[in-house]
């Protein structure tokens, strides 16, 4: 019995708090400017993600000319014991120019990741917006500010 009372002692608080903020966040609160960008667009109309992604295209083709050459190298082998160490030796070579391709394509889709947010938190500032929300999430209103990212963070 005890418990029950204080399980309903507690409820009853909850409740009573939670009226109190919501009549405090609906009363108290100014009203808010909202923004939406279409990240998506940003990002494929960038000129440094499209500089970047040829890059990797080059570097992906010239890891394949690696490769079949690899593959050759070791097709000219005579016995089964110099094409395994050979083989071995390529998929090691192979894992560290994966690695480091991977690691060079992290660390510049972190810089361009960093500078397209830096120029939405700019817009948003500068157009006096409180809050900035991706644009496939919004499905009414929000003044779009797409335009003014793309040429910010080219």
């Amino acid at each position: 019995m005890k418990n029950s009372v204080k399980v309903l002692s507690v409820a009853a608080l909850a409740l009573g708090i939670g009226f109190g903020v919501s009549n405090v966040a609906t009363t108290a609160a100014p009203a808010s400017s909202i923004a939406v960008v279409d990240v998506a667009q940003v990002i494929n109309d960038n000129s440094q993600v499209k500089a970047l992604k040829q890059q990797q295209e080059k570097k992906s083709e010239a890891l394949k000319t690696w490769v079949e050459a690899a593959r050759a190298d070791v097709e000219k082998q005579k016995t089964d014991s110099a094409k395994e160490s050979l083989t071995q030796k390529y998929n090691k070579e192979l894992q560290a120019k994966v690695d480091t391709q991977r690691k060079e394509l992290y660390a510049e889709s972190t810089k361009i990741d960093k500078k397209i947010g830096e120029a939405i938190a700019k817009q948003a500032q500068s157009g006096g917006y409180s809050l900035v929300l991706v644009k496939g999430a919004v499905l009414y209103g929000g003044a779009d500010i797409t335009e003014a990212v793309k040429k910010a963070a080219k």
